[in-house]
């Protein structure tokens, strides 16, 4: 199977402040290159773990040398 660019925003976990118990978070976008959605979603869980918060978006863009 090809493998497709795929687009994403993600929520992370940023710090924790024991102090004051308030954490923070960041938003980061990024692209990759997958087999399927699962795959793209499953590289973005394994390179963020237990501080990936949500997936804002996920986009996988058609095989091409191009993007538009």
């Amino acid at each position: 199977m090809d493998f497709c660019p795929f687009g994403f925003t993600a929520v992370i976990h940023d710090e924790y402040n024991p102090e004051t118990h308030i954490s923070t978070y960041r938003r980061e976008s990024g692209m990759g290159l997958a087999q399927s959605y699962a795959h793209a979603m499953e590289q973005i869980e394994n390179y963020y773990g237990d501080d990936l918060i949500a997936v804002k978006h996920l986009e996988l863009f058609e095989d091409n040398s191009i993007i538009l």
